[in-house]
């Protein structure tokens, strides 16, 4: 290709680039918007709970560190609801990391665990 032939090319090259970038940003050039799990109107608030708790027999028996989460998710149910879940758990319902956690905390401090915080 002679030195003509190559200018032509770097030209058209350069409108192609030019008609693309122009496209994108009449078309808006947004991030594409990701779907919640759960819709806005289906999440609920939680509150953070300070009286004494009183898990199952399976977490008082658990390691340290598992023993901590669950306590966390109890206790700070207004943090722990703006961490998402990876694991796909979305599709049973959960709205946030806290339902990996915490089926229930009862008034009298009794808490219903949700297993999957165990893995």
């Amino acid at each position: 290709m002679n030195r003509r032939g190559k200018r032509y090319l770097l030209l058209g090259a350069l409108a192609l680039l030019a008609a693309a970038a122009a496209w994108w940003v009449a078309r808006g050039a947004r991030a594409p918007q990701v779907e919640p799990s759960v819709p806005m109107a289906e999440r609920q608030e939680y509150a953070p709970v300070s009286g004494p708790l009183e898990f199952p027999e399976k977490v008082r028996q658990a390691p340290a560190e598992v023993r901590e989460a669950y306590e966390f998710a109890a206790r700070r149910p207004d943090v722990i609801k703006y961490m998402p879940c990876f694991c796909g758990c979305w599709r049973e319902e959960h709205r946030s990391n806290y339902d990996c956690f915490i089926d229930e905390v009862h008034a009298d401090g009794r808490v219903d665990i949700d297993d999957m915080g165990f893995t």
